[in-house]
């Protein structure tokens, strides 16, 4: 699955029917990365879902695993063990259980430092906290809304521990905080660069909005995480993705309005 195909679903469930029918009889392939915004886009949207899962029986084992799509209809043969193990949670607060139990799933499942154990919390924790505080959900006819909600995963599988998070609010490239600072600068993004933006936001140059103590200091954190502990955490807001840690971003054809952070530990990133 990819990001068109979630580009697509995120419109259709905003286009004014009351059911959509989701047929994913033929995916082969799907990461959790995509069930989770799959998920996100689904619980959001207004629109209810029903549909199949997939005929390939090890990709439907996942995809009902994750408890998403409980309600798919699943091919006629019986379901083999999923590969790899799941926990997910989703918010529009902060909960600090939520994700110490997510980080206490990895530990469980595969061998993590504690140092890399205390850097993915404090990541989901700065993730729960910037979206309270900063990704507004926009609707698809362009009102900003209430406080986004997050939604978070870790799947372990052959030794490593996978964490996504994902929210739908309207990005980092057009949070206040970005709005302003561009303002300051007497500039706009596209004369500025995204690149340049994302860079200069974990490095803490952007600083916050808010001037209130402690604020702004979020993504300057996951970066200090990342190079020290987290070496794989990527980014994708709007159109840029790339590695915090090495600050290589770059722009991609598709769009995504929101913004995702996934990285992995226990062993080298692999595609989860």
């Amino acid at each position: 699955m990819t990001l068109a195909f979630c580009n697509d679903l995120r419109a259709r469930l905003w286009s004014g029917l009351a059911i959509l029918t989701l047929d994913l009889g033929g995916v082969e392939r799907v990461s959790t990365d995509a069930l989770l915004l799959i998920r996100a886009i689904v619980l959001e949207a207004p629109t209810s879902v029903r549909g199949n899962l997939p005929r390939a029986p090890i990709v439907a084992a996942k995809i009902k695993a994750s408890g998403f799509f409980s309600g798919f209809t699943k091919p006629p043969e019986d379901l083999p063990q999923p590969e790899g193990l799941m926990h997910s949670g989703y918010e529009r607060l902060v909960v600090n259980t939520l994700a110490a139990g997510m980080v206490k799933f990895a530990q469980d499942n595969v061998s993590m430092s504690h140092n890399q154990a205390s850097a993915s919390y404090q990541t989901l924790m700065e993730v729960m906290s910037n979206t309270h505080h900063h990704a507004k959900r926009r609707e698809e006819g362009g009102h900003e809304g209430d406080a986004a909600r997050w939604f978070a995963m870790v799947y372990c599988k052959d030794g490593v521990a996978h964490f996504t998070a994902v929210d739908l609010g309207v990005g980092i490239l057009k949070s206040t905080s970005t709005l302003e600072y561009l303002r300051l600068l007497g500039t706009r993004v596209a004369l500025y660069g995204s690149t340049i933006i994302l860079a200069d936001a974990f490095t803490g140059k952007m600083g916050s909005s808010t001037k209130e103590p402690g604020r702004g200091e979020g993504l300057p954190r996951m970066f200090e995480d990342a190079k020290a502990h987290l070496p794989t955490m990527k980014v994708l807001t709007s159109s840029t993705i790339g590695e915090i840690a090495s600050l290589k971003f770059r722009r991609i054809g598709v769009g995504f309005r929101g913004t995702m952070f996934r990285w992995s530990v226990g062993a080298e990133a692999t595609e989860s």
